[in-house]
């Protein structure tokens, strides 16, 4: 991969390419496709949808915390119409290792589930997205995708069952101590030091601590199996954002051989 940089210097990057005369963020590509895909209609109105994107083979995008290098996705609804918000969920990822360290990707293709919940219920929704993602190969590229669908609530088989099979692989949010055990952070000042264990049935593949955008939190590292079967993770060189507040909050997702959770804790509570 081309892109040895941190998360935080390649969007500072991306938004100096887009300040150049000529030059853009995020452009046109081949490489990938997207089309938004009609679910159902919940009680309250709320319609769910998917962001459907298909990759070219050897091509991979990322999941919402990209890892050691990489763009996270986002996403521009502000064109819609009748539409209060939207929900984007994010299935689990593969945590994979190249020239800048590990990330966490998808390939092949993925549908991201979507709630949007409407200003008017009993209308239609015109969902219109303008989503900017990274795309990589041996090379990665920045990347402007666009999908338009009218919501009235019908929909297809073959789309429901697939946003389906992607709510089935998005983590469950779980009371902090049900995976994440043992949390000790260590060190002072803006850096810090954390361990923890985790447990879940059948195995744990990989997991992911995030906390506030100003903060640099590694992926945490595999230390050892413990005695118990728990995994002990370390995380070095944790770096607080300039109000060091050790007690924010933090989200720790543990994914799983058969599913995926996320607990959400303090990172010095």
């Amino acid at each position: 991969m081309t892109w040895l940089l941190s998360r935080r210097t390649l969007i500072a990057a991306g938004f100096a390419l887009a300040a150049s005369p000529g030059l853009a963020q995020f452009g046109r590509v081949t490489q990938a496709r997207l089309r938004l895909i009609k679910g159902g209609i919940e009680p309250d109105g709320t319609r769910v949808a998917g962001i459907h994107i298909t990759l070219q083979p050897g091509w991979k995008t990322y999941w919402r915390h990209p890892g050691d290098s990489g763009i996270p996705p986002g996403f521009d609804w502000k064109r819609s119409e009748n539409l209060k918000s939207a929900e984007v969920s994010f299935p689990a990822p593969e945590r994979v290792r190249d020239g800048a360290g590990e990330i966490l990707v998808y390939r092949r293709e993925v549908v991201l589930p979507v709630r949007a919940v409407p200003i008017d219920p009993t209308r239609p929704i015109v969902l219109r997205l303008d989503m900017t993602l990274g795309l990589c190969e041996q090379i990665c590229i920045p990347a402007e995708l666009q999908g338009e669908i009218v919501h009235d609530g019908r929909s297809t088989p073959a789309d429901v069952t697939m946003i389906l099979q992607s709510l089935v692989r998005v983590p469950r949010i779980v009371p902090a101590g049900t995976a994440v055990t043992q949390w000790r952070t260590t060190g002072g000042g803006p850096a810090r030091t954390v361990d923890f264990a985790t447990t879940l049935p059948l195995g744990v593949l990989h997991a992911v601590v995030e906390g506030p955008e100003s903060w640099q939190i590694p992926l945490p590292v595999r230390i050892a199996t413990l005695a118990d079967g728990a995994d002990h993770w370390r995380i070095e060189r944790l770096r607080l954002g300039p109000a060091n507040d050790a007690y924010g909050a933090v989200r720790v997702t543990v994914f799983g051989r058969n599913g995926s959770v996320e607990e959400l804790r303090r990172l010095d509570g």
